[in-house]
């Protein structure tokens, strides 16, 4: 499985015959934590070498979280 930072895409070399040229490679467990992570609200970001990792969403502004409430 190959990712790029580029496109915020994943790429499996059996289904692409290309791919951007910034890709890297990862497991399929890799891929497959990034998934469940982001199933369960979890955001994918890239880090600086092009490698994806999961973070915590950002909080939500007051004004929404105000309006989620009413």
């Amino acid at each position: 499985m190959f990712a790029s930072k580029s496109t915020f895409g994943f790429y499996d070399p059996l289904i692409h015959d290309s791919m951007p040229g910034d890709v890297v490679e990862i497991t399929t467990e890799a891929h497959a934590e990034l998934m469940v992570g982001q199933g369960a609200g979890q955001v994918i970001t890239w880090g600086d070498d092009g490698y994806p990792f999961l973070i915590d969403p950002p909080p939500q502004p007051p004004e929404v979280v105000v309006e989620v409430e009413r």
